[in-house]
């Protein structure tokens, strides 16, 4: 069985194991709503926390900058998290 299958006007697209850009991507492919009698039914079979973490940020002293604390998620990209 592939990621994504259909039966009896069913469409299934597998996001198990996926990371959190793979699980939007796979859920951005379902098909758009054709019309208002139309369901979509998501199943969650387990959330875990994230653990946060925070993270101080030192500047060099000629730039002047005051020291930064930031929360991120474990793991998390600084770039990514620098565009929240």
């Amino acid at each position: 069985r592939g990621p994504i299958s259909v039966e009896e006007d069913r469409l299934d697209v597998a996001t198990e194991c996926l990371g959190y850009d793979a699980t939007i991507e796979a859920l951005m492919s379902l098909p758009a709503v054709k019309s208002p009698d139309d369901e979509l039914t998501l199943t969650v079979k387990r959330i875990r926390r994230q653990p946060r973490i925070n993270v101080k940020l030192q500047y060099p002293p000629y730039s002047e900058e005051e020291d930064e604390t930031i929360e991120l998620f474990a793991g998390e990209n600084l770039r990514r998290a620098n565009a929240h």
